[in-house]
């Protein structure tokens, strides 16, 4: 990847049973955010996906709200925000999925990284690759200059 941007989509936390962990990132996703931190990989995101984030981490997992603003504001410190000025009707099971769509055509990203299945069945997006966390990490581990 030389200069491009990616789109990560809201991560899918698991619960996890060891005690003291209520839920965390899968290992692979928390590897996704390491080459972001160093400047490796830029990563684009919109107010839309954080929300959908902090739904989801509230909802499911019943996190305090202290604890999702500073999810949030560790991960507005490693992205670009984005605002996408078109609404896209792309992925009919899941319209919340065209949130991420709308992200990588308003960022101009080479690729989607995510777990969700409605958006991995794609494969492609106009321009934009889809690729799950462990697909892209190899690629990247192998030097792709373009994913």
């Amino acid at each position: 990847m030389k200069n491009g941007s990616l789109v990560a989509s809201a991560p899918r936390y698991r619960r996890y049973e060891r005690p003291g962990f209520r839920s965390q990132l899968p290992a692979q996703q928390a590897l996704l955010l390491e080459p972001a931190r160093t400047g490796k990989i830029s990563l684009a995101i919109s107010d839309a996906i954080l929300g959908e984030m902090e739904d989801v981490l509230r909802r499911k997992f019943g996190w305090a709200d202290d604890a999702i603003a500073d999810r949030r504001e560790r991960i507005t410190a490693m992205v670009r925000k984005v605002k996408p000025a078109v609404q896209l009707d792309v992925v009919k099971e899941d319209p919340d999925d065209n949130r991420i769509l709308e992200s990588a055509s308003a960022s101009a990203s080479e690729c989607i990284v995510t777990g969700d299945r409605h958006l991995l069945k794609l494969g492609r997006y106009d321009s934009v690759r889809i690729l799950n966390v462990s697909d892209f990490l190899r690629l990247l581990q192998e030097g792709a200059e373009r994913i």
